[in-house]
């Protein structure tokens, strides 16, 4: 009889067990290593025994990975049994490619040898060293502007720092170093004036007010109608937020100049939660957004996602690489690396390499948004709790994607913070304010009780 008992109190334990745990497949950045055999990629903890690429140190904070295993819900383990390494930027032998608006050239210099020092960009510092390429592409604008200003149109091999300003992307190929800096291989200078402000013509916004003391009515955009949401004090509550996550270097630009934006923000009343943005600076914001985060903080952050990829110019990027970029990336990619770099900057056409570059947009605009949010104040950690929250309260969306999509991104996130980070104290940072709650009540005082869609 007591074996009896015994047997069933195993089988029912080992029935349990069975309904706890599951096959799992996980994609995302390491955000910490406890020890030879375990790592976490957010709140998953990963456990192998049997994985070399783990006792050989090969796995650490920032390397991005793929993991198959058996997951135990209770405990947030996964046993492994695969993990492979699909990204590590910090390999000498990786090439990392970007491209971003010049953030800071002052640490510019030249020597005897050729030109060095450190240059922002693109949420990165790149290290220029005196065998750096450097090559300045100018639009058939610049050259039109140059000549009537009576200046000489320089060579493409020519450089100098007064050749390029706070309008100026920097399209860069290099390695990383072990203090996060890029030294960089090649960077060749560019802006496509035309191209970034015939972008911009169609995004007008076209506003009609069915009562202009409310704000309430309609916003038009490329065709898209939003139905504006009646709440003076939350619109001004959200307009002064942005306006305070704008970067420092692009108001220094001056209102003549084609990089200078105009933003301005509507609140919106639609089925979904969502924050869209468009290169004239028009940012659109769902009153359902209210209903999902917690705090300013985190607010603040998809507020600077949506602003960096404004002021990266992101519509440019894009219209950029789809018609030709995968050539000149070849070409520089080339003079940096060789065949083997041509190699990569070929493989751009497949559909991997085409997904990455989407990502890496997405990474820059959260990358960069984080530094908005600490030049305002605010705590960047909560940009990572702004993810948890939208997956916790299962919203869609595309700015959003999947849970698969939000790991990836929270994962990254993490990773950077922990990255380039580590000595800061964010404690006295702000994470909230009784304005935000103001705001939500505000809403609410207009009758906004609608629930957020969801899946």
């Amino acid at each position: 009889m007591c074996r009896f008992v015994l047997f069933t109190v195993l089988l029912s334990s080992a029935f349990v067990q069975s309904l706890l745990a599951e096959q799992l497949t996980l994609r995302g950045f390491v955000t910490a290593v406890q020890s030879p055999t375990s790592f976490e990629i957010d709140k998953y903890k990963i456990i192998d025994e049997n994985t070399p690429r783990l006792k050989t140190g090969r796995l650490r904070v920032g390397v991005e990975v793929g993991v198959k295993g058996e997951y135990d819900r209770k405990t947030g383990e996964l046993r492994a049994t695969e993990i492979k390494m699909l990204f590590d930027d910090s390999d000498p032998e990786t090439p990392i490619e970007g491209v971003g608006l010049v953030e800071d050239k002052t640490g510019i210099q030249k020597t005897a040898q050729g030109w060095s020092g450190r240059l922002a960009a693109d949420g990165e510092t790149l290290v220029i060293a005196p065998d750096t390429f450097i090559s300045v592409n100018r639009s058939r604008a610049e050259r039109k502007e140059l000549r009537n200003a009576g200046r000489e149109v320089p060579t493409e091999s020519m450089f100098s720092p007064v050749d390029i300003d706070l309008d100026t992307f920097a399209h860069y190929v290099g390695v990383r170093q072990a203090d996060r800096s890029i030294l960089a291989k090649s960077i060749d200078f560019r802006q496509d004036r035309g191209t970034a402000e015939s972008a911009w013509k169609p995004s007008d916004a076209k506003v009609f007010y069915s009562d202009r003391k409310s704000g309430a009515g309609t916003v038009i955009i490329d065709d898209i109608v939003y139905r504006l949401f009646p709440s003076p004090e939350a619109l001004a509550y959200l307009s002064k937020l942005a306006n305070n996550l704008i970067p420092q270097h692009q108001r220094e630009l001056p209102d003549k100049s084609p990089g200078k934006v105009t933003f301005r923000l509507f609140l919106t009343d639609s089925d979904k939660v969502t924050v869209d943005s468009y290169p004239n600076g028009v940012l659109i914001v769902s009153v359902h957004l209210f209903d999902v985060l917690d705090n300013e903080g985190q607010l603040a952050f998809m507020l600077a996602h949506e602003i960096a990829r404004v002021v990266e110019k992101q519509e440019w990027t894009t219209l950029t690489y789809t018609k030709g970029e995968r050539t000149a990336s070849a070409a520089v990619a080339m003079a940096a690396f060789g065949v083997p770099g041509f190699v990569l900057a070929d493989s751009l056409s497949d559909k991997e390499m085409a997904h990455r570059f989407g990502r890496g947009l997405q990474d820059q605009a959260d990358r960069v948004g984080i530094e908005y949010m600490l030049a305002a104040g605010y705590d960047p950690k909560e940009a990572i709790d702004a993810w948890r929250v939208l997956d916790e309260k299962h919203v869609r969306g595309h700015f959003w994607g999947d849970p698969e999509v939000n790991l990836l991104r929270r994962s990254y996130l993490e990773s950077e913070l922990q990255l380039n980070y580590a000595n800061r104290d964010f404690s006295s940072l702000k994470r909230d304010s009784p304005d935000f709650h103001s705001a939500v009540d505000a809403i609410k005082g207009e009758g906004h009780h609608a629930k957020v869609k969801r899946r």
